[in-house]
């Protein structure tokens, strides 16, 4: 099942930028302290990796607490990588790039390195088909075996719990019979997505998944 990410995901992504600043010596306590925590499992590890590959930075605290409660409530990692690409950090230093700028700065910031010609041509390839857009490649790096070398955390290896998506909270007005339902909207199938007047639905919107798009093509239940 798939659901839309609710508005507050979003608004939270987009003002990662304005988060009160500390110093870093209090934050990197506060996030080591954190993400020793034993309700922390694997998940919560690779959430935390994935903000370190998209900011160059380590999570603070309310990012890393909040995000580990989006993913408690089901947020995949594909959900929680549309979230940062849509930051106003991530655009100032990506959103203009080539492809082979893209992948360069993402290498250097990810890996600390250049690119090697195989990966290069790799991830190039795997770009100019459409096989992956930009945000999903700095998925894959912060999934591979040299990241996760390079950022071992406490919850590595731990067996990740069930999720549990949100209670809806509805809300019903005194002038009419209508209830309306806030948070997390699921979708079984494109016959759901249509029910709800999302269709067609376009990579990067909330809501949006692969098994939407049986083409590939960037859009979802379009036919």
């Amino acid at each position: 099942m798939f659901r839309r990410l609710s508005a507050s995901v979003f608004a939270f992504a987009l003002a990662l930028t304005a988060a009160t600043i500390q110093p870093a010596t209090a934050q990197v306590d506060e996030f080591q302290s954190y993400s020793a925590s034993s309700e922390l499992s694997e998940g919560h590890a690779d959430v935390f990796r994935l903000y370190w590959a998209f900011f160059d930075r380590e999570p603070d605290l309310s990012g890393a607490t909040y995000w580990v409660g989006q993913y408690n409530e089901c947020s995949s990692l594909l959900d929680i990588t549309w979230s940062f690409s849509n930051s106003n950090e991530f655009e100032q230093r990506y959103g203009s790039l080539s492809h082979q700028q893209y992948v360069t700065l993402v290498y250097a910031n990810v890996l600390d390195r250049q690119p090697d010609a195989e990966g290069m041509q790799y991830w190039l390839s795997l770009l100019n088909n459409g096989e992956l857009i930009q945000p999903e490649v700095m998925l894959y790096f912060s999934l591979s075996d040299e990241f996760q070398s390079q950022h071992p955390l406490p919850s590595d290896g731990r067996q990740n719990a069930a999720c549990s998506p949100p209670t809806p909270q509805t809300t019903t007005t005194t002038s009419a019979t209508t209830t309306t339902t806030q948070g997390a909207v699921y979708y079984q199938n494109c016959d759901d997505v249509r029910a709800h007047g999302a269709a067609p639905i376009y990579r990067g919107e909330p809501g949006y998944s692969s098994k939407l798009d049986r083409d590939g093509d960037g859009v979802g239940c379009e036919n």
